[in-house]
């Protein structure tokens, strides 16, 4: 339906800086932020401005008779993919900006996956692109950075990260 050609997505974020409150006492710790968030985002990449209409293409000549070919079968149902991605983490910085890090937990569900399916070369077009499947990816994301020597005009540091993912379809 050419109603699918547009959608809306949404997100909001937040955090919350622990450390400039008045009942944060820790003077060895620089910052504590609490950060989280949650939104979605669409996808319809390679399904053009028309997926809901029949598509024919040009040049499929036989000797001198010109010829055309169906491109691209109709599917009225066809819709966006829809990403909603939530995130929660941890930052910190310590003993004066010397040592920062982050702890994150991410979860990102994909639905509606687009994909071309196989058809029958009876019907003209080689494949037609459906709705079909779903996707999650999680995880926890550890980062840490620390400036093993600083001075007036250099900074040497040393960065770690590590990630879990798990990966379903």
């Amino acid at each position: 339906k050419p109603d699918f050609r547009w959608a809306n997505f949404w997100s909001v974020g937040g955090s919350w800086l622990i450390s400039k409150e008045n009942f944060f006492k820790a003077a060895w710790v620089s910052e504590l932020k609490l950060r989280t968030s949650y939104g979605q985002v669409g996808n319809d990449a390679g399904i053009g401005y028309y997926p809901y209409q029949a598509l024919y293409a040009l040049g499929f000549n036989n000797a001198l008779e010109p010829g055309i070919r169906q491109s691209a079968l109709p599917n009225d149902s066809i819709t966006w993919e829809s990403a909603k991605s939530f995130d929660l983490a941890l930052e910190f910085s310590l003993l004066k900006n010397r040592i920062s890090g982050s702890v994150e937990y991410y979860n990102r569900k994909t639905d509606a996956l687009i994909f071309g399916v196989q058809q029958p070369l009876s019907l003209g077009a080689y494949t037609l692109n459906k709705n079909i499947g779903a996707m999650v990816n999680k995880g926890i994301e550890i980062n840490l950075t620390g400036d093993v020597i600083k001075n007036k005009n250099f900074t040497w540091s040393l960065g770690v990260n590590a990630t879990t993912l798990k990966n379903e379809i």
